[in-house]
């Protein structure tokens, strides 16, 4: 509901929050399903349904991310951000690996597919993260001042 209505008061930022609200939609989606399956059929499967569901969010997130950017990065400057993000992603997955995924793999005992679903959720944390940093710590070259956190 509340991205509907920045989607409806922010037209130049419409597509950023109709992919937020995808992405919210497909949690409740799995809420909805993973409840049903453990309250009416009393039985937990994993994975189910409900985590590709849940799994969507990421994905709408960062495309809704990305298409906040406020201003496109000059095409020489890709690179620098580029490398940047690089470098924020590898010094995350480090430490991720060591608190989350690599836990999920040594610790796994059922199918491929439950453990891909179970690699999954850390790994679309690790990336949103990481998107979520660089967009707070890179700036364009030419510009000067302080950083603004809005």
């Amino acid at each position: 509901m509340l991205a509907l209505r920045a989607a409806a008061r922010h037209p130049a930022q419409r597509a950023s929050w109709i992919w937020f609200g995808g992405g919210q939609l497909g949690w409740a989606a799995g809420q909805i399903i993973y409840t049903h399956l453990d309250l009416v059929q009393l039985s937990s499967p994993y994975p189910s349904m409900a985590d590709a569901f849940f799994l969507a969010l990421i994905p709408c997130f960062i495309i809704g991310l990305l298409l906040l950017s406020r201003s496109p990065v000059p095409r020489q400057q890709r690179p620098i951000l580029a490398l940047d993000t690089l470098i924020i992603v590898s010094a995350l997955a480090g430490a991720y690996w060591e608190v989350a995924i690599g836990r999920s793999i040594v610790g796994h005992q059922g199918s491929a597919l439950a453990m891909a679903v179970g690699v999954a959720y850390p790994a679309a944390d690790l990336l949103l993260i990481a998107l979520l940093t660089v967009f707070c710590v890179w700036r364009p070259a030419n510009s000067r001042g302080p950083i603004p956190l809005r």
